[in-house]
């Protein structure tokens, strides 16, 4: 009786995952656009600008993002310097590295607290355009740069 009950339960739960309505959802969860879609096409429609290049700092962020990070600032004609904030003793080469940037990117989320507050003293002190992302994604990059790249 029980082993009858089991296989009732295991049917029913079976027929949960194939009805129409969660196909759907599943179809149509899986036709939107993801972050790698749209950072293509913003990439596509984006061309370099006839102005000097710019030196874009990126405070913070992960590593393995980088590379994106680098080729979103160079398809907008600018150069990237970035700075692995996690550390205290990283403060000699964010003091260099501020001096030569026109924009600073900050990720607090991906820096240490003594290197957030010598970005904003620094960004204050010497009227830099400074821009702090809540999310450590290319999407959110992008945006960012496209604010800084539109103001600037």
């Amino acid at each position: 009786m029980a082993a009858a009950r089991a296989r009732i339960n295991w049917a029913s739960s079976r027929s949960a995952w194939t009805t129409p309505s969660s196909r759907q959802r599943v179809k149509r969860a899986c036709t939107r656009p993801s972050s790698r879609d749209i950072l293509r096409d913003q990439l596509a429609g984006v061309h370099a600008h006839d102005d000097a290049p710019r030196h874009v700092l990126c405070v913070g962020g992960r590593a393995r993002q980088v590379p994106v990070y680098r080729s979103l600032v160079e398809a907008r004609g600018g150069r990237l310097a970035h700075v692995d904030a996690v550390a205290a003793n990283c403060l000699p080469a964010l003091v260099d590295a501020l001096a030569q940037a026109d924009v600073v990117i900050l990720q607090p989320g991906f820096a240490c607290r003594g290197a957030c507050l010598a970005v904003e003293a620094h960004c204050a002190r010497h009227g830099v355009r400074c821009i702090r992302l809540d999310k450590s994604c290319a999407l959110a990059f992008a945006q960012g740069l496209d604010g800084a790249f539109g103001e600037v």
